[in-house]
Parts: structure tokens; sequence; C-alpha cells
């Protein structure tokens, strides 16, 4: 814990709100995310972070850190195992982002439906993963009157929702949304779930959808499938090696992006303000009441920011699923964000140029506005 000082903290530079929120607490630097090493941390007491910057022992090895804080849904780029032998505390802030993906694969979902002229009130929509974005997306789909099944070993069953083997998913969904984190060990390990045997077991012309890890999906299998020319319909936002992406898988998706489905503005206020919260929890007894009192001020600032999103004409849900679709996709139109990712990274610049433009499209994202979340209030 601090003694009578200021505390020293350091910042992905893309975090929303550093200086309202965090600047109070003590001396803050900013860096590219990807670009924070442990020489930065000799003498930090507080890190904060996006998923583009792994923390494991070799970055905090020797530092002063007491704190990481990472202002995103996932956390595999969190060593959990090693942040508790060290006795760091940490927080994330699950569920942040959640509408936000569901926009995502409802905007990417009513883009193929269009594309290849499907009726949708017909389909069947496949979740794996029934967390905080999978239940948001059931209850999406089911509002608009599709079926929905879904399979996830580690939830609890509801009744408003069949769960199912994932074979049985595979085989008996139209669309097939990933929402899982990206675990390599155990009995449930999710690393390549999706490859050449998952790939056989779906529908002919089925859409496959991942938004939650690249490594989820085999991607080389997956590119030697498509380019085989099988009937398969796929939406990638997130790829095995980020940012060095595959040139080849890129061009042979329907629709490819840069790791953005989560990038609402709201999901980064939520993101900032969660991490805020847990720091003012676990630093309660040291900081200063000034530095409280302002902090206190940035939260009820961020929350406002929440509360006062729209511009002043209410998002009313559509009767008809069809015009509610349409608007969705006139608000969020993902091909926008695949047209320019495709664009950037092509077969004649190399490997260098593919890692560049990827992060350059992520760090230059105008964040948009949720649709979902303010029908589900």
């Amino acid at each position: 814990m601090l003694t009578g000082r200021l505390m020293n903290i350091v910042a992905d530079e893309s975090i929303l709100m550093l200086d309202v929120l965090f600047r109070p607490m003590g001396h803050l630097i900013t860096r590219p995310g990807r670009q924070i090493v442990r020489s930065d941390l000799a003498h930090a007491d507080m890190l904060l972070v996006r998923s583009v910057t792994p923390v494991n022992s070799e970055l905090l090895a020797n530092t002063s850190v007491q704190f990481v804080g990472s202002a995103t849904a996932g956390f595999d780029h969190l060593d959990f195992s090693t942040l508790n032998k060290m006795g760091v505390r940490m927080a994330h802030a699950p569920g942040c982002n959640a509408w936000a993906v569901v926009d995502y694969v409802l905007s990417a979902f009513f883009s193929l439906v269009q594309k290849y002229d499907r009726n949708w009130q017909q389909m069947t929509m496949g979740i794996v993963g029934c967390g905080q974005i999978g239940k948001r997306l059931a209850l999406a789909c089911q509002t608009l009157g599709m079926s929905v099944i879904a399979h996830d070993p580690l939830s609890i069953p509801s009744d408003r929702i069949p769960f199912l083997s994932l074979d049985d998913v595979l085989e008996n969904s139209d669309v097939v949304s990933l929402h899982v984190p990206l675990t390599s060990h155990g009995r449930y390990a999710t690393r390549h779930m999706i490859g050449e045997s998952q790939l056989q077991q779906m529908k002919p012309g089925a859409m496959l959808i991942n938004t939650s890890r690249g490594a989820v999906v085999d991607n080389r299998m997956l590119n030697h499938w498509l380019q085989q020319k099988k009937n398969l319909k796929v939406v990638l936002d997130v790829w095995e090696n980020e940012p060095g992406i595959s040139p080849d898988l890129l061009q042979f998706v329907d629709i490819g992006t840069p790791h953005i489905a989560g990038y609402s503005r709201e999901g980064r206020i939520r993101g900032v303000l969660a991490i805020c919260r847990a720091t003012r929890e676990y630093w309660k007894e040291s900081l200063p009441e000034q530095c409280k009192k302002q902090i206190t001020q940035g939260l009820e600032q961020g929350a406002k920011m929440l509360i006062n999103q729209d511009d002043g004409e209410p998002v009313v849900l559509a009767k008809s699923g069809a015009l509610y679709l349409v608007n969705l996709l006139q608000q969020y139109d993902v091909r926008q964000d695949s047209k320019a990712l495709k664009a950037a990274i092509n077969k004649k610049s190399g490997e260098k140029e593919h890692r560049d433009a990827f992060d350059r499209l992520r760090k230059n994202y105008s964040y948009r506005r949720e649709y979902m979340s303010c029908l589900f209030q």
C-alpha cells in the first residue's frame, strides 16, 4: 500500500477518461498498449491496460506494481496464476461491451441475409458460450422471433434457451456465433474448438461468426476450407496472431474486421468506470480525501455520459423485426469496417505493413454508439 505519497500509474493511452479518473491519484504516464515494457513499470504502483498488453511474469518481474486493471471484458491477456503468486490485485470489466458485440453480430448477420437473399425469420441462431454476450444475443434474437439454441457446459441451463451439445448446435444452426473465452487446458478448453471436424458438421450455407478470440477457430484450417470453396459464410472480427493476420484468410471471409466488435463509446465508459471503482476500493485507506472526492466526481461524470447518450431522438424498438434490422444496419453497417480492413491488408504489402494497418485501424476507430442497449434497458 501507499505510504503518504502519490502513486505512479502507467496506462494504455487509448483508455478513456484517464485524466479525469486517474490523474488525481498521482503521476500518470501513458504509452501505446503494445509498447508497454517492464522498464516502464520499475516504479509503478498501478498498471492499466487493454487486451493488447500481455500481463505476465515477463512484464511484471522486479517491478513495484501492486494493482492491474484491464478496461476490457476479456481476460486471456492476464496471467492470473502469476498475478496471484506475486500478490498483485487485478480487476477487469466483465460485460462492459456486451451490447456492442450484439450490435456487431446482428449487423453482420443481416448483411449476409441481404447478400445471400435468406429468410432470416426461418433461421436458427446457435450460440456457443452463454455468458455476458451470449445471453444478451439470445434475448435479442428471441425478441426478433428467431429460434435460438445454445451450447455452454459451464452455464446453468435456461428455461428460455435449449442447451445442446456442441455437435448438435453445429448440425442444427443456420448461424453459429462464438462467445467463449480462450482457454488452452482443461476439459472445456476452447483453443481450436472449431476445426476441420466441426466445420464439416455445419449445415451447407451456414454462417460462422467469431467475435470471441482468434484462436477459438483454427485459422489455418478455415483458410484451407474456404480455399476449397466450401459453402460456408464467415465473419471474423478476431484472428490468430493479431495484429499479423493472414491476408489470404481475410480475402476469403465475407466480413473481416480488426477486433472492433466491442468498440462502442458506452462500452469504453463502462470498462474504465469498472476498473476505477475497483481501484478506489483497493486503495480506499491510502487515498487522500480530496483525491477520493475528485474520483467520485469523475465516476458521476462517466455515469451521466452513459445516461445521456441519446442525441435527442429516442430509439424505439420497431414492431417489425425486419424494420428493426434495417434500422440497426443504418446505424451500424459492419461492411464499412470490413471494406476498410480488406483495403488496408492485401498480398501486395508485407507483414509489417499488415500489422501496422491492423493496429492503426483499431487505434483510429470511431467508437460507435450502441443500439441494442437502448432497447433492453
